[in-house]
This record gives structure tokens, C-alpha cells and sequence, in this order.
């Protein structure tokens, strides 16, 4: 896989600014600044989001995860929660783990720079045990603050293509949104990782984005 390059990121000035570098090899990622008002988790009345201080970046930032967010971005990506080794351990989405690391590579693959994206998951705070079993039921997931705030900020992008929902919780909750966007499912790289087919991701992913890639002619 070819090197990657730099680039800079810088959210709103609420959320602070991070900074990342990828490569082949690894992520390394530098955060300055990392805040995300939730008033559910602030008074702990956020079950998910108690579980959440128990993971490495909740025990240090105490706070729920950020969003990469562009306002007129060129796609869109909704994942389900942060991983607890990934986004649950740095703070970003899709970030640090094999799956964040599949689903970036994969970007980079198809020429499309996740800065350039919204790119922000479901619930953004890490569920015990990576596990997100009390929360496939829908009307659940729609207690939550940040299933709001999520549907607000989407209702707001200066964008009109279609949502692409990474994995299934993803899909049913952002096809319960009403959004005017298509919603379309993408399986997730964790299920590519267990089946063994990597390479099969960065194939689905650009069929369904609508860009080519010539991956599956590489050894």
C-alpha cells in the first residue's frame, strides 16, 4: 500500500483541533484541545456514556468522541460507535484499530481525502466491552443526545448525495432519521477482517461511492 499523506484537520473551535498522520505502517494521531458538550454524559445519565469513562480516552479527556466534520463535505460516513482500542482509545472515528485503519486505507485507495468528508458515528461514546447488543434496538439509540445532535448536524450539511451507513445499527438508525438524503449500507470493515477479504473492502467501498479502484489487481 502506498505511503500516505499529511493532512491537517480543524474542527470548530468547541471541539478543538487534531492533527493526523498516516502511513502504511500505522496511524499516529496528535490531539490539542478535545471537547464535545453532552449534557447526558456530563450528568451521568447516559448509560453508554458511563461505560465510556471506563475506556483509555474517556478515563484521559473525559468527554465523548469528536467528528471529522466538513459542512459542504464530499461524502458522507456514519459509523456505528467507537471501537475501544480505536476511536474509543484516540477520540477520532475510525481511528488507531485494524477496522479504522481498513476504512482509512480504503479512503486514501479511492483518492478521497477523509478531510474532505463528514465522517462521525451513531453513539460517540465506547459501549462495555466493544459490544453494542443494548442498542440494536432502534427507539433506544433514539434516547440518546448524540443521535440528535447527529441528525441536527446532517440536516445542516450543504450536501444532497447519499449517506453511506457503516454497518447495520448505522443503517436502521439513519434510515430512522427522515433525512432526505438515500441512505446506502456498507458492511463494515470488521466483518471484512473476520472473513478475511481486506482487500474486498476497498473494492465494495468504491462500487458503492461510485469510484473505481484497481485493487483487486494487486497481489
Amino acid at each position: 500500500m502506498k505511503d500516505r499523506v499529511r493532512f491537517y484537520y480543524e474542527t470548530n473551535s468547541m471541539q478543538g483541533r487534531f492533527f493526523l498522520e498516516q502511513n502504511k505502517e500505522k496511524n499516529r494521531i496528535t490531539r490539542v484541545a478535545m471537547l464535545r458538550p453532552c449534557t447526558m454524559y456530563d450528568n451521568k445519565t447516559c448509560q453508554v456514556g458511563v461505560e465510556h469513562r471506563s475506556c483509555e480516552f474517556g478515563k484521559q479527556y473525559d468527554s465523548p468522541t469528536i467528528s471529522i466534520i466538513n459542512d459542504g463535505p464530499r461524502f458522507v460516513f456514519i459509523g456505528e460507535a467507537p471501537g475501544r482500542n480505536g476511536c474509543g482509545t484516540y477520540g477520532i472515528p475510525f481511528m488507531g484499530d485494524r477496522s479504522g485503519t481498513l476504512f482509512m486505507d480504503a479512503l486514501w485507495e479511492l483518492e478521497i481525502n477523509p478531510a474532505s468528508c463528514y465522517i462521525d458515528n451513531i453513539i460517540r461514546c465506547c459501549p462495555e466491552k466493544n459490544d453494542l447488543k443494548d442498542y440494536y434496538n432502534i427507539d433506544k439509540i433514539k434516547t440518546l443526545e448524540c443521535y440528535g445532535e447527529l441528525k441536527k448536524n446532517i440536516k445542516k450539511l450543504k450536501y444532497f448525495g447519499k449517506i453511506f451507513a457503516i454497518g447495520k445499527t448505522a443503517y436502521k438508525s439513519l434510515a430512522s432519521m427522515g433525512l432526505e438524503q438515500e441512505i446506502v449500507r456498507v458492511n463494515h470493515p470488521a466483518w471484512y477482517l473476520r472473513a478475511a477479504r481486506d482487500n474486498q473492502f476497498v473494492i465494495d467501498l468504491g462500487l458503492k461511492v461510485g469510484l473505481k479502484t484497481d485493487w483487486d489487481q494487486r497481489k
